[in-house]
């Protein structure tokens, strides 16, 4: 295995330098050589968990990212955490894009990267109107995809059409917000496809049986319901609104020049200025040990 003092492995493929800035930021202590592996999804990550387990291979290095996703508000999920121990964490929130979403930072990204000012872009942005949708409208789609998981979770024999990315961006209007005539399309269209392809469903019955499950986690899906909503596609909504604006305010204002809203720039300005604060609880968990072994190391 890895001769690296500390090893992290993660879901998302393609953003290892992204995990190494944020583990870096977090724990200020850690080796320039640390490393970070992607193991393509959640599945991965507990798969080279239960092989170094199963291999005898010496856990103490070895740290297990993933996200909190349908895990957050599954009625296992603090014997799941028990199961897996303490290296092993999951995120607190949907995924780890939902820890991004800063006011302050994207006026700032804003101001820098796009030549925005009080006097064009900034004052014409609605961030809490934007917020407020996201939180109502994308919350009622996140909760019918808890459902959903749930439902599938206890009738392994069904089949579950793809979903989230496709309606995430079917709910979104011309101005990339949510709105609740969207959300009832999609919640049609899912429920369509889900009996097309399981045909001892009817429309009208599997509705019933889905908002049922809806009001089983309504009280614990309220909790933090900005949490158990996507930052992926928030982020993806956040782009699309601000673009949206910026053409308004260089059609409203004479000589007025805003640079584009890159989605990939925003991203990445914004974990660039990630609060660290919001991740308390990985130093909770992981701090001591970590120190522990990076100083046995030296």
């Amino acid at each position: 295995m890895c001769q690296s003092p500390v090893v992290f492995f993660v879901e998302d493929t393609k953003k290892e330098g992204e995990y190494e800035f944020l583990f870096k930021k977090i724990f200020s202590y850690l080796p320039n050589n640390f490393k970070v592996f992607s193991m393509n999804g959640k599945s991965g990550v507990k798969e080279i968990y239960k092989y170094i387990a199963s291999a005898s291979i010496k856990q103490d290095k070895y740290f297990y990212l993933v996200d909190g996703d349908f895990d957050i508000l599954s009625n296992d999920y603090e014997s799941m955490c028990d199961v897996y121990g303490k290296h092993f964490c999951f995120l607190d929130r949907y995924d780890i894009e939902n820890y991004f979403i800063e006011k302050s930072e994207i006026y700032n990204y804003l101001r820098i990267n796009c030549n925005a000012t009080n006097d064009n872009l900034l004052n014409k942005i609605n961030f809490e109107m934007w917020k407020e949708n996201i939180k109502k409208h994308h919350g009622a789609l996140f909760l019918l995809f808890f459902a959903l998981h749930q439902f599938a979770i206890e009738h392994d024999e069904i089949q579950m059409p793809k979903y989230i990315e496709k309606y995430c961006h079917l709910s979104l209007n011309e101005c990339g917000i949510p709105t609740a005539e969207k959300v009832v399309e999609c919640k049609n269209s899912i429920v369509k496809e889900f009996c097309k392809i399981n045909n001892n469903y009817t429309e009208e019955g599997f509705t019933k049986i889905i908002e049922t499950y809806e009001q089983r986690l309504l009280k614990k899906f309220n909790v933090n319901l900005l949490n158990n909503i996507s930052g992926k596609y928030m982020l993806h909504s956040l782009a699309l609104y601000l673009q949206k604006i910026k053409v308004e305010c260089e059609s409203a204002i004479d000589g007025c020049y805003v640079r584009s809203v890159n989605a990939k720039e925003l991203r990445t300005f914004l974990v660039s200025h990630i609060n660290v604060k919001k991740f308390n609880f990985l130093c909770e968990k992981w701090g001591g040990t970590l120190q522990e072994i990076i100083s046995l190391s030296k």
